[in-house]
């Protein structure tokens, strides 16, 4: 689905946002696997992330509120 915007544009998280109806950014948490588009995108828009790591990479250049290697350990954070 068309977004409007790339990620990590604000406009991206804005679409996303008026798509969920009054919920607030603090209730929110957003998963991706790019350091670059997925987690600097939230973390620019104030809200929580999580990095899916599923390479192994250093996890020293990630800026995400929690890291994973596998989707299962999402459920433990959530």
């Amino acid at each position: 689905c068309d977004m409007g915007a790339p990620k990590p544009s604000t406009g991206f998280f804005d679409n996303c946002f008026k798509r969920l109806n009054n919920v607030s950014r603090n209730e929110v948490i957003f998963i991706g696997d790019s350091l670059t588009a997925d987690i600097k995108g939230a973390l620019d828009y104030g809200i929580r992330s999580i990095w899916f790591n599923m390479d192994g990479a250093s996890r020293e250049k990630s800026a995400a509120d929690f890291t994973v290697t596998r989707l299962d350990e999402i459920k433990n954070i959530l």
